[in-house]
């Protein structure tokens, strides 16, 4: 994205711009799809199995 983005600013074809991304962290990245309270009516062992196939586990 960077790369296009400075191609672009260079060739005049966009205004000066900043690319701002949010970091994916894998291992962290089960928060995105079982908030805490969702995780509550789940069996620790139903938690365990979910978060090892985000985790590609």
């Amino acid at each position: 994205m960077d790369e296009i983005a400075s191609r672009l600013m260079s060739e005049r074809k966009v205004r000066p711009l900043i690319v701002v991304a949010i970091d994916n962290v894998n291992t962290l990245r089960h928060g995105d799809y079982f908030p805490q309270k969702a995780q509550i009516f789940l069996s620790g062992e139903r938690v365990f199995k979910t978060l090892c196939q985000l985790n590609g586990l």
